[in-house]
């Protein structure tokens, strides 16, 4: 079908079709995490920060499953070192639900 064929009404109602289509695929609204991205202060990862292993890095964007323990090997080495108080109050709270359940709570 060459341009001269179609008419002016038609190919008005095609562009605007086009353009409602294009607009519906892209939201411009603050829902659209692409056009108003904001860091989180949880969730977030700087793959710039100066504790990654670049070489853990490479493999990660190479495609690879990494662990956050490999990406960040100091911080979990210090993590590992000293035990937080959240792991203390969480191992006394699995120890008082394994006393409540038994082995009950397995199944």
């Amino acid at each position: 079908m060459s341009r001269s064929n179609v008419s002016r009404q038609t190919m008005d109602q095609l562009l605007l079709a086009m353009n409602e289509w294009r607009d519906r695929m892209v939201s411009f609204d603050g829902r659209n995490r692409q056009l108003f991205y904001r860091n989180l202060k949880t969730g977030d990862v700087d793959l710039s920060d100066k504790f990654v292993d670049r070489e853990v890095l490479n493999q990660l964007i190479d495609g690879k499953v990494v662990s956050v323990s490999t990406l960040y090997p100091e911080l979990f080495k210090e993590s590992k070192n000293s035990k937080s108080v959240a792991d203390s109050s969480l191992d006394g709270e699995l120890s008082e639900l394994l006393e409540l359940e038994g082995p009950n709570l397995v199944n």
